[in-house]
């Protein structure tokens, strides 16, 4: 029977991420997959367009009511991996209590702002051109390292070449 893994949308949902379905594709020879929409988890309309407003949301009480919703909905122990938010998200809800075997984590610059980390085997992965990514103090507190994609920014999961190495880093 395979592992359960979990996987965490970015800030834009499932909805405008089909770019998803090609790291469940991927996975699914390795793992049983769920994908969870950030957006449905946080109880935050689909429709609203502006972004700006989606992130005041999350940080508003979004990812509080997304980190209860995750927890409630997974009580096994998971395979995880987040986007973006999506990792954030992870994160948080391992710290409170879900039951995460491995969480891998792509482009969570908001854990710059954490100040503990789950009890669990931690892989981040940032582009080395995302301005928001936690500075090498936060790295050095945690007792953690990330793997750097070199010329890259904060989207850079979604295109193609950097899927299968993406899962591929997951998988070591």
């Amino acid at each position: 029977m395979k592992n359960r893994l979990i996987i965490l949308s970015d800030i834009y949902g499932l909805k405008n991420s089909a770019w998803l379905e090609d790291y469940s594709n991927y996975l699914n020879q390795y793992f049983q997959i769920k994908l969870y929409d950030i957006l449905k988890l946080a109880e935050i309309g689909e429709n609203i367009s502006n972004l700006k407003k989606v992130h005041y949301l999350f940080v508003k009480n979004g990812i509080d009511k997304a980190v209860s919703n995750l927890i409630s909905l997974e009580t096994q122990e998971i395979y995880v991996l987040g986007f973006s938010l999506g990792g954030t998200i992870a994160w948080i809800s391992g710290l409170n209590g879900l039951k995460i075997k491995s969480l891998f984590a792509v482009s969570s610059t908001r854990l710059r702002y954490e100040t503990e980390k789950p009890k669990t085997n931690i892989k981040l992965i940032y582009g080395e051109k995302d301005e928001y990514i936690p500075n090498k103090n936060w790295f050095l507190n945690m007792d953690l390292s990330a793997e750097f994609v070199l010329n890259q920014r904060h989207e850079f999961y979604k295109e193609k070449k950097f899927i299968k190495q993406i899962c591929d880093t997951l998988l070591d």
